[in-house]
């Protein structure tokens, strides 16, 4: 710090040169010992995301630890570090999460290990499900491409379960015959007979979906809820039951199928446009 005022102050003199080989000597000095330090055994420790009140009482535990002046006042550190801790253990955990364009799943495999299937690479969003997991792979080495192909992947839970992401209409009539869970950046078709069916309609009203399962229950966890509104995120417009797909979708979805489309006035090209 007084290296860079110094150096700034003489910037407009042209004498600041020798000041910049110091200061960068003092970060060359810097890195070197967190590379050092960073190759030591136990360097990194990888922690499971804490719960959302965690951080309040540990941050509350550091305050009174330094803020009181008399030991007894101090002490009131403990219970809260104590709360803070038990909330960073029983942080939420997931078998599997949904990012939130619908186009990349990650799922919890039979060797417990998380696995991701996407349409593209997907690093960023499997980064972190991969630190929320306590996982310290790279995100290439949890990126897999095996039962993929251009309508989508299938891909099996560790209990068993059968996950289909899709990626075109034309794989809606067999999935969502045969898989547990349909994930697709799409409108699903109204009578898809998957048990869980996560489209775009779905994460338009919850954004990132994750899912834990339990013997025999379901919990499937939103970063948005149901009445949330942010300022910079506002919820969408809610509708009666599930909001069918727009008349574009209905056409695609009835051309794989087999059928005619309905024609409508919705999706009537006109001769004027």
């Amino acid at each position: 710090m007084p290296g860079a005022l110094l150096g700034t102050l003489l910037y407009p003199l042209g004498l600041d040169a020798f000041v910049w080989r110091y200061v960068g000597l003092g970060i060359d000095g810097v890195m070197w010992a967190a590379r050092t330090i960073g190759s030591f055994p136990g360097s990194t420790l990888h922690l499971p995301a804490f719960a959302p009140w965690a951080i309040v009482f540990l941050s509350l535990a550091v305050l009174s630890s330094v803020l009181w002046r008399t030991a007894m006042l101090r002490a009131t550190a403990l219970p809260l570090l104590g709360i803070g801790l038990f909330g960073a253990a029983a942080g939420p955990s997931f078998d599997m999460a949904v990012a939130p364009t619908g186009d990349a799943v990650a799922y919890r495999a039979a060797d417990g290990k998380l696995a991701v299937i996407g349409r593209s690479r997907n690093v960023f969003p499997t980064e972190q499900w991969l630190r929320a997991d306590a996982d310290g792979r790279q995100a290439t080495e949890a990126l897999t491409k095996t039962g993929c192909d251009k309508l989508g992947c299938v891909a099996a839970l560790a209990s068993g379960q059968v996950i289909a992401l899709i990626f075109d209409r034309a794989a809606f009539a067999e999935d969502c015959t045969r898989a547990d869970i349909i994930v697709t950046p799409l409108f699903a078709p109204m009578g898809c007979a998957a048990g869980t069916v996560i489209d775009r309609g779905k994460l338009k009203q919850t954004g990132a979906l994750t899912l834990s399962f339990a013997k025999d229950d379901l919990q499937m966890r939103g970063v948005r809820a149901a009445d949330e509104d942010r300022p910079w995120s506002p919820a969408p417009k809610r509708g009666w039951g599930r909001s069918p797909p727009p008349p574009a979708a209905k056409a695609e979805a009835a051309q794989a199928a087999g059928e005619e489309p309905e024609f409508t006035e919705d999706n009537e090209d006109s001769p004027l446009e």
